[in-house]
């Protein structure tokens, strides 16, 4: 049809018709292939027809090509159909919802694909169509049965969160027409509504607010709706908000942030004038104890602080506040807005919580013009911290901005100015070293007495042991002696006895004379006695004590002729020491192997002839080992050090 159309056009033209006067079901008929391609008729506007030939000519040579490209394309393109035909989709269905293709979703959903499958990011199908704005395909989706609360894999947002996030009205009212929750909340606690006026989306606001959305819900921030809006400076939003009843002086519960101190912080001017015109509080602080006008400062929002201080807003620091809107201004170096403050009345010399002023804050973070600023308007060069540890130059030369030194010097700032204490050195004519190595020394000094009292301490206590032990030592000897004596009783009055059955032996073998009590023979009468066994008479001669393995023990210091007992003795009893001594060395009759415990090295024989106890080790090897030893054991009592003694002296003792 098109290429006849094209034909009968061109023919009219060939047979050199008048084209002025074209017929009516001609002009007809080209009038609505021209309205079909979107020209328009051919006629002026007081309904007269168009009949320039010139124009009807261009027209209809341009109608009649467009009309021959058509009609040579057409049967191209029902040839690629025919050829499609018979290939399948092979799209998967998160595919063809990207791309929007509701076709290719309906013709797979019929095939049998799940409606509630997920894209490769996690996310569902509907939350997809919802966040792309697809509202055919949403359509599709739910009437396929679609979860309208399906928040994929990651579990993050439903549908109607993603479609109010986007900001398609539309999609959210079909969504909560298929009752979706309105009140919904998202992993980090943002709602429908939350998304709608953070992105400013006015008619989303209404459909929601229409649909019970509640205006006060926090998010993970602590932040509502409305400080959303003021954040992100959405006036329209915020005027709307509060129409529904909104809190204009809602604070977060952790940061104690507001509609208001947010839209300041970001600097949205037309939302800080219409807040304050609706009654916001600007003295409000956050958990920082900033003001709205110091937050305006932190970032060097000069109008906004503009705005502030026409409103009546404290250009100083608060009582309970730890910084300035100038401390805040210089550090961050915004110049224009210290001048504002400045201008004022604002302090130049107010410090912060950390003892700066602002000219120290803009030394230290190396703002040149902002100290050319202060220091211009009188800031005090030379102003130390409150503890005397830091001056202007000094945090100017830490942070190492040359430009900014070199300026405070050209200021009068003083480069000989110290640390508190080094600076009263110097007025003493000392140095920081000196007084570093007094104070070493007196440390060393304070060692040095508290080692020569432990030392003393030490002394004293082995002195104490060294008593100790001598006094063991003197009475284990008396006990010795006091042994040794009552063993040789015992052995004198058994050799008389054993003289007696001798003598009784020797009368009834008509041997010997009898021999009267306490009469003593001779050693030639003995050896007159040939019929006695000698050995009743004789041991066998006898080893010395150093043969014997016996150490010397020098005695005590006592008198050679210690008495042993006092008052008269009977006849035959030892007088003193001395004759001990020399009973015991002089009987050849009982030697010391046969003395019961007397031969297994605990008798030592002295110069003097005296048998006393021989320790395993001797008590001036005791006192070496403990004199040796440079610090005494405090867990050893001296009670455990005399008890091991003893027992090495003599264990019948212990």
């Amino acid at each position: 049809m098109l290429e006849t159309a094209s034909k009968f056009l061109l023919s009219g033209a060939a047979d050199g018709a008048d084209l002025r006067t074209v017929d009516p079901e001609t002009q007809a008929s080209l009038e609505a292939l021209l309205e079909a391609a979107g020209i328009g008729k051919l006629s002026t506007a007081d309904g007269k027809a168009f009949a320039d030939p010139e124009v009807l000519r261009r027209l209809t040579s341009s109608v009649s090509c467009a009309l021959d490209e058509a009609a040579a394309a057409l049967p191209r393109m029902r040839a690629e159909s025919t050829a499609n035909a018979g290939q399948s989709d092979n799209r998967s269905l998160a595919e063809a919802c990207s791309e929007g293709d509701v076709n290719a979703v309906r013709k797979l959903l019929i095939e049998g694909r799940s409606v509630n499958e997920h894209t490769e990011e996690g996310e569902s199908l509907l939350c997809l169509a919802g966040s792309a704005g697809y509202y055919e395909l949403a359509q599709v989706l739910l009437a396929m049965h679609a979860n309208v609360e399906d928040r994929g894999i990651k579990g993050d947002i439903p549908p109607l969160m993603a479609a109010a996030n986007g900001g398609h009205v539309k999609i959210v009212k079909l969504l909560l027409a298929h009752k979706a929750d309105v009140n919904a909340q998202s992993s980090t606690g943002n709602t429908a509504l939350t998304y709608a006026c953070a992105g400013g989306y006015v008619d989303v606001v209404k459909v929601l607010l229409e649909s019970g959305a509640s205006i006060e819900d926090h998010n993970e921030n602590g932040h509502t709706p409305l400080m959303e809006a003021g954040s992100a400076g959405h006036v329209e939003v915020a005027r709307l908000l509060l129409e529904n009843g909104a809190g204009i002086n809602t604070h977060s519960n952790e940061f104690k942030e507001s509609a208001l101190t947010l839209a300041c912080y970001k600097g949205h001017l037309e939302m800080v004038r219409f807040l304050l015109e609706a009654g916001a509080d600007q003295e409000h602080k956050t958990d920082e104890m900033h003001t709205a006008l110091m937050e305006a400062c932190m970032d060097g929002h000069a109008e906004v602080a503009r705005l502030l201080l026409d409103s009546g807003a404290q250009v100083n620091m608060p009582a309970d506040s730890f910084e300035s809107p100038l401390t805040l201004a210089a550090c961050g170096g915004h110049v224009e807005l210290a001048a504002l403050l400045i201008e004022r009345g604002a302090s130049l010399e107010e410090v912060n919580d950390e003892g700066y002023t602002p000219l120290m804050e803009a030394a230290r973070e190396g703002h040149e013009e902002m100290v050319a600023l202060l220091l211009g308007q009188g800031a005090n060069v030379n102003r130390t911290t409150a503890n005397n540890d830091h001056t202007v130059l000094s945090l100017a030369c830490a942070g190492g901005h040359l430009a900014v030194v070199e300026l405070l010097l050209a200021h009068g700032a003083d480069p000989t100015h110290r640390l508190k204490r080094i600076k009263e050195a110097i007025e003493k004519n000392a140095q920081l070293q000196s007084l570093e190595l007094a104070h070493a020394d007196q440390l060393t000094k304070e060692k040095i007495e508290e080692l020569n009292k432990t030392r003393e301490e030490q002394i004293q206590k082995k002195q104490k042991i060294l008593e100790e032990l001598q006094k063991v030592e003197r009475e284990l000897q008396l006990k010795t002696q006091q042994q040794l004596k009552k063993q040789y009783l015992e052995v004198k009055a058994q050799r008389i006895q054993l003289q007696q059955q001798q003598q009784q032996s020797c009368q009834h073998l008509g041997l010997l004379t009898p021999v009267g009590v306490g009469e003593q023979l001779s050693g030639g009468d003995y050896a007159r006695l040939q019929q006695v066994d000698p050995v009743l008479l004789k041991d066998e001669p006898q080893q010395t004590a150093a043969q014997m393995g016996f150490a010397p023990v020098q005695p005590l210091a006592m008198p050679q002729a210690l008495p042993l007992a006092a008052g008269p003795l009977p006849p035959g009893s030892i007088a003193n020491l001395t004759e001990l001594q020399g009973v015991i060395v002089g009987q050849p009759v009982l030697g010391q192997a046969q003395l019961a415990g007397l031969g297994q090295g605990i008798l030592t024989e002295t110069q003097q002839g005296l048998m006393v106890a021989s320790p395993a080790q001797t008590l001036n090897d005791t006192l070496d080992d403990i004199m040796a030893d440079p610090v005494v054991n405090h867990d050893c009592f001296l009670s455990d050090v005399v008890d091991n003694y003893v027992g090495n002296i003599h264990p019948h003792y212990c």
